[in-house]
């Protein structure tokens, strides 16, 4: 079986467009699983998938309350203090964004879900992981996808492709189409449909995306899973991708003859105006200039800790 792990945070109608197009582009569901983490337990999101859930039989789910979430970040602070990551000043300023959130001042905090994808793939039961963010749509049959991947010699971990939807034009109801459609030709039809036309329209196209990668369980634990104790974006991504290249080969899944044609896209559904989120520090930014002086402070702890 083939299962994907992912995390949602306050999010409702790009989560049920992910699962029923993951669903419903799947060709035999019976060997796609979802199992999805509802952080911060947001009470619309832990609806949506209870009724989805009945729906589907292979969507599990699990709550991190804001309590334990608000406990998971003050211990993250806690470790970077003991082990002097970050400066004084940085570690009273991640404090008093905790403090802000747990009363509600700050009505969230960004932080990267490796920690529940790997509680998500423990959960899990299939042999082959697919670790990716649940705000996206699903263009390809992941159940064709999961048979191409187990007859791929070797150990390898394969890449989707990320594709900007927002240049779709005119913009569809996408939430109101997805509810709408009953079988899997339909999906497959209207998914087909839309992926052409965001090709005719220009779109932007990422290879081999931070957050799109599957690969065998045994790859994952022999790469000793994500290391969720960072804030920063992108970093627990790309620090596994250092891992699995000790253990396994990185291919983008389109380099690869047999997933020619299985269409192995995400698009985003975030739509055209994106701005920074809430981060555990307010001085914290995803430009180069900013993140970069974040990174070498925690690839400085890295070194550090390999050398102990």
């Amino acid at each position: 079986m083939l299962s994907i792990c992912t995390s949602s945070y306050r999010e409702t109608d790009s989560l049920e467009i992910f699962i029923r197009t993951v669903f419903g582009n799947a060709s035999d569901p019976s060997n796609v699983e979802i199992v999805i983490a509802n952080d911060g337990n947001y009470l619309p999101t832990k609806e949506l998938l209870t009724r989805l859930s009945l729906e589907f039989p292979n969507l599990k789910f699990f709550c991190r309350t804001k309590r334990k979430r608000i406990k998971w970040l003050s211990k993250i602070v806690d470790f970077y203090e003991k082990e002097n990551i970050f400066t004084p000043e940085v570690i009273a300023d991640m404090r008093e964004r905790i403090a802000k959130y747990k009363i509600g001042e700050l009505s969230s905090i960004w932080f990267p879900a490796g920690e529940l994808f790997n509680k998500a793939s423990q959960i899990a039961t299939g042999d082959v992981l697919l670790f990716v963010p649940s705000d996206y749509i699903c263009f390809a049959d992941l159940s064709r996808v999961y048979d191409a991947f187990k007859q791929t010699p070797g150990d390898i971990v394969g890449h989707f492709e990320w594709l900007d939807t927002t240049s779709l034009d005119p913009m569809p109801d996408i939430i109101g189409i997805v509810r709408g459609m009953k079988t899997h030709q339909e999906f497959k039809e209207t998914t087909d449909k839309w992926l052409e036309q965001a090709f005719s329209n220009g779109v932007a196209h990422v290879w081999q995306q931070h957050g799109m990668r599957m690969m065998t369980r045994e790859v994952f634990e022999k790469a000793r899973m994500f290391d969720g104790r960072w804030f920063t974006r992108s970093w627990n991504e790309d620090s596994l991708n250092e891992r699995v290249d000790q253990v396994a080969s990185r291919f983008r899944l389109l380099d690869l003859n047999q997933f020619q044609n299985l269409n192995p896209y995400f698009g985003t559904i975030r739509g055209v105006t994106w701005r920074e989120p809430e981060y555990l520090s307010s001085i914290y930014r995803s430009i180069p200039e900013v993140h970069n002086e974040f990174i070498s402070k925690i690839k400085f702890y890295l070194e550090r800790e390999v050398r102990q």
